[in-house]
């Protein structure tokens, strides 16, 4: 039966169609163009219906006479009060990380982000390990997966935060470590790839990863625009995971919390569909998986003879799962579902070579690119008649270079990407607008400024959330401001602080100053500041300039005499309570206080009411924090209670755009909450209305 739809969203490229234009029976959407000159991504589009929740969605076409059936639904989780559904904490996740030669820099330091954050998010329970490889491997824990906890977590944030050049890319030999290696019993094992190369033994990992599939699932991440994507997207396909794409200027959160989150789900087994009537000639994928995972779509394609075709069925699963499904047949709806059939089947098909005569069938008779077909366009001049006359098929052939060539063919890769990107700001890179927070410098109507408020709306009925921010330009005091959907991408400015000596004020509105190593420049100030810095010259202190360095400007933000070096202080022992920001790596309790905020949440996954989370939430001190608890929480000498509140009312008050990068952290909080301090969940009116007053 037809179903109203409710929205039609992409995470993978900007709609610019809206859902108002559905007809009764097609869809025509357009898209924009996919960011990056060198990467090609597919389409991807959700569609939500207005059915009823788990309702498998049969519909089939009549091409050709034959009859072709897509099938499509998501099995139920369990867990009613989990915004997850349910959330297995019974995982064994286990990271492997490329530390080649090629992912010294900037993708290693994504890598290294997209490590910290999901160490930060892991549930509680969970057991895990990291392994980094290069031409060898290195494992955090060598005897074998541990229990997440404060202390193994410390280990594995300073075990990443060293990750190095380890060489050549070999994926295979760790792989065969970890996962054919002894397994936890009752737990699944979710490994975490990240990687941004390529090997010269594909179809060898590919096939280790399908022959080890049951129980383990691979999750893939390509780090930059040489990536390898049928490595990364087949080693996730086989294992049934997930694979996505990180590129140079695109942010690692979001995809690391959506690969996360799909890890957690849990699985269900004893999988079948059964056919009422008839059974088909054909199924796609053959065999069909005897296990899916929750909240997971999966998606049978089936084949019949045109008068012999199966009009309902059922799925079934772990035991007691079972709904029906009715199929409708059309003649006037294209060939879209033989295609998508045709499209997943050449996917099973092309992990192997032996199959290239099959792969060449389908790819041509459906006009589909595969690894042994391609589009290729030829520009003609001349009237459209002569181009008709002139077309003819051809063979053209691809040399995939592979061992040593592929080297080269990466250096090139990455030179014309860089190409690319010379053309944009050096000192900005992109990121979507949810990740977008308080205190941060974007570019807005090609300006530098920094975001003074960000103002995020649900999703609704007509689409994607929008994100109102507000910026100042630091320079003139302008306010710019940019309405735009959350899944959009912004320019971020990259900004730096200079200090230097005043040396002269002699022309109105310059003044000259020196850096350390004795090089003078101009820079541009207001008339308040020059006349300060004229002031301060005639004294006898040296003056000291601190600016703030944008892109294409520097603004001075203080002319003043320069501090006097601080006395030298005891060392102190760290206190308990301060004993989680000792531990923190530079990388993340340096950042935002967003980035201190999430580090801070202890594995069990409550806070500390530290002087650290006092500074992140706002307060002064962790007294003022305390002193701010309700009398019903008088019982809980540790504080962690209300700590918890209130780090939980900071992020659903300040931080609600970022929730998908701390939707695990938060799920994490609320369990602790329900098994330690259920009693005290009514106190949570009362941490928003402290948090409100920080503001």
């Amino acid at each position: 039966m037809p179903y109203t739809v409710l929205s039609i969203t992409s995470p993978t490229h900007q709609l610019l169609s809206d859902k108002q234009e559905c007809s009764e029976k097609r869809w025509n959407g357009k898209f924009a163009p996919s960011r990056g000159d060198q990467n090609i991504t597919p389409i991807h589009v959700h569609v939500e219906l207005a059915c009823p929740p788990h309702t498998p969605l049969a519909v089939g076409e009549l091409v050709d006479d034959l009859a072709t059936v897509m099938l499509s639904f998501s099995l139920p989780t369990s867990d009613a009060c989990s915004e997850l559904g349910e959330f297995d904490n019974n995982n064994e996740i286990v990271c492997l990380i490329d530390q080649s030669g090629s992912m010294v820099g900037s993708r290693m330091m994504k890598a290294k982000r997209a490590l910290q954050l999901l160490l930060s998010s892991l549930p509680a329970g969970t057991f895990f390990n990291v392994v980094g490889f290069g031409t060898g491997q290195k494992l955090l824990f060598p005897q074998g997966s541990v229990s997440y906890d404060d202390n193994t977590v410390a280990q594995a944030r300073d075990f990443v935060e060293q990750l190095d050049n380890m060489g050549g890319t070999n994926v295979l030999t760790p792989l065969v470590k970890v996962i054919g290696g002894p397994r936890r019993e009752g737990r699944p094992r979710q490994v975490m790839l990240l990687t941004d190369g390529a090997v010269d033994n594909t179809a060898e990992v590919i096939s280790f990863a399908k022959e080890h599939s049951e129980g383990t699932r691979i999750f893939t991440f390509g780090i930059g625009a040489g990536a390898d994507k049928t490595l990364v997207r087949s080693l996730a396909s086989v294992s049934s995971g997930t694979a996505v794409f990180i590129t140079e200027e695109d942010s690692v959160e979001e995809p690391v919390i959506a690969q996360l989150r799909a890890s957690l789900c849990s699985v269900k087994h004893g999988l079948s569909v059964s056919w009422a009537q008839h059974d088909p000639l054909t199924t796609v994928p053959s065999p069909l998986p005897s296990f899916a995972y929750a909240g997971h779509v999966l998606s049978v394609f089936a084949t019949f003879p045109p008068s012999a075709f199966a009009t309902e069925g059922i799925v079934c699963a772990a035991g007691c799962l079972k709904f029906n499904f009715s199929v409708a047949i059309t003649t006037d709806a294209g060939s879209a579902v033989q295609k998508l059939s045709a499209a997943r089947r050449i996917v099973d098909l092309q992990r192997s070579d032996e199959n290239k005569a099959e792969v060449l069938r389908l790819a041509l008779a459906h006009n589909l690119v595969s690894r042994h077909t391609s589009f290729v366009a030829v520009e003609i001049d001349g009237p459209a008649e002569a181009v008709t006359a002139s077309m003819r098929t051809c063979v053209a052939r691809l040399q995939v270079p592979h061992a040593p060539a592929a080297a080269a063919y990466q250096a090139v890769h990455r030179c014309h990407r860089a190409k690319h990107v010379a053309c944009r700001d050096s000192n900005s890179s992109s990121s979507a607008v949810a990740g977008v927070r308080r205190g941060q410098y974007v570019i807005i109507n090609g300006v530098a400024c920094k975001v003074s408020d960000v103002a995020a709306s649900k999703t609704g009925k007509h689409g994607s959330a929008k994100v109102h921010i507000v910026a100042v330009d630091p320079a003139t005091g302008a306010k710019h401001t940019l309405l735009a959907p959350a899944s959009s991408a912004i320019e971020q400015a990259s900004v730096s602080e200079g200090k230097y000596l005043l040396v002269n004020a002699s022309e109105e509105g310059l003044i000259s100053v020196m850096a350390d190593d004795g090089t003078t420049k101009d820079i541009t100030v207001t008339p308040e500041q020059f006349k300060l810095a004229e002031t301060l010259l005639n004294g006898t202190d040296d003056v000291e300039v601190a600016t703030l360095i944008l892109p294409g400007t520097e603004v001075v933000t203080r002319i003043g005499p320069s501090p006097a070096p601080a006395p030298a202080q005891e060392h102190q022992p760290p206190t308990a309570a301060n004993e989680a920001v000792a531990q923190a790596p530079t990388a993340m309790h340096g950042g935002t206080p967003f980035d201190r905020l999430c580090f801070l949440q202890r594995a069990a996954g409550y806070w500390e009411p530290s002087d650290a989370l006092a500074a992140a939430v706002g307060a002064t001190s962790a007294a003022q924090l305390l002193v701010a608890a309700p009398a019903a929480l008088s019982a809980d000498e540790t504080g962690r209670t209300w700590a918890t509140l209130v780090a939980l009312a900071t992020l659903e008050l300040r931080h609600a755009a970022l929730r998908p990068q701390w939707c695990l952290l938060g799920d994490k909080a609320h369990r602790w909450l329900r098994s330690a301090a259920a009693a005290h969940l009514d106190a949570c009116s009362v941490a928003g209305a402290f948090v409100k007053s920080l503001c």
